[in-house]
């Protein structure tokens, strides 16, 4: 059985190139992002906020949806997030060794 689980506000996806602390989407149907994990390793990803519509372009360039309440904040955050799941995809949990940088850094001297 495949249980999708919640992916806490904390989670590296959230600070892979951004730091966000919301999803934005193109409706507001859930507060949270849900994972499913393999190995401790986020490997899907799943919203109910439509994230898709809310970056969909029509053949003229325009939007092809209203992201309601949340206007273009709601938009900007989603285009963030994609770059942060593709950072995620790419990189995995890099940016959780970010506290190792200091000592790289001045070994490299």
């Amino acid at each position: 059985r495949v249980t999708f689980k919640r992916i806490p506000l904390d989670h590296v996806l959230y600070k892979t190139f951004y730091l966000i602390d919301r999803h934005g989407g193109r409706v507001n149907a859930q507060a949270y992002l849900e994972g499913l994990y393999i190995r401790e390793r986020l490997a899907v990803i799943l919203s109910a906020n439509d994230l898709a519509g809310a970056i969909s372009r029509d053949q003229f360039g325009g939007w092809e949806y209203n992201v309601g309440s949340g206007g273009k904040t709601a938009r900007e955050m989603t285009f963030r997030l994609g770059i942060n799941i593709l950072m995620y995809a790419l990189c995995l949990d890099y940016k959780e060794d970010q506290v190792h940088i200091p000592f790289i850094l001045k070994r490299r001297r």
